[in-house]
């Protein structure tokens, strides 16, 4: 709603709006995959060893809504005691590539996708988290570039699809 009153539309116009979201002319993964490639010709990308660096990680998002697609129930394991242990939210994956200037560094986002809570494909077991994150890396990153993620995702399941995407 907060589009309609910026551009000073009345409601009523909602329902016909509500194709805006939902177009077919193009796919976000492509438009993600298209601005990460564009960006790994910036000049200031961070490099180790010649490489480029990207920075990806997990996040848990709370929700309020009830009845909102994607959002279950998940666990935070946290040592932090203003956290509650069960939320309910959503999972995201996201990667970033690192760029900067002097000792200024930063992570420009390439993609964030939605990875838990929604449906599986048909095909077989669904992909644990660390296989989205995996797959997320592999598809978005340049060729034998560094990635740098949390703990969470040192695994085989993480590295097997690294080596055999260089």
């Amino acid at each position: 709603m907060a589009y309609f009153r910026k551009a000073a539309l009345s409601e009523r116009y909602y329902a016909q709006a509500l194709h805006w979201f939902h177009s077919a002319a193009f796919r976000v993964d492509a438009l993600c995959i298209q601005w990460s490639r564009w960006l790994q010709g910036h000049p200031q990308c961070v490099r180790l060893r010649g490489q480029r660096v990207y920075v990806g990680d997990g996040i848990k998002v709370s929700k309020e809504g009830r009845r909102m697609p994607g959002v279950k129930q998940l666990h935070q394991a946290s040592s932090h005691v203003g956290k509650p242990e069960w939320i309910r939210g959503h999972y995201f994956s996201a990667l970033g590539l690192l760029l900067g200037r002097g000792p200024a560094r930063f992570a420009v986002p390439l993609m964030l996708k939605l990875h838990d809570g929604i449906d599986p494909d048909e095909s077989g077991a669904p992909p644990t988290l660390v296989e989205k994150m995996a797959t997320l890396c592999v598809t978005v990153m340049a060729r034998g570039s560094t990635a740098i993620l949390d703990a969470y995702y040192a695994s085989a399941k993480v590295l097997k699809p690294f080596r055999v995407q260089g």
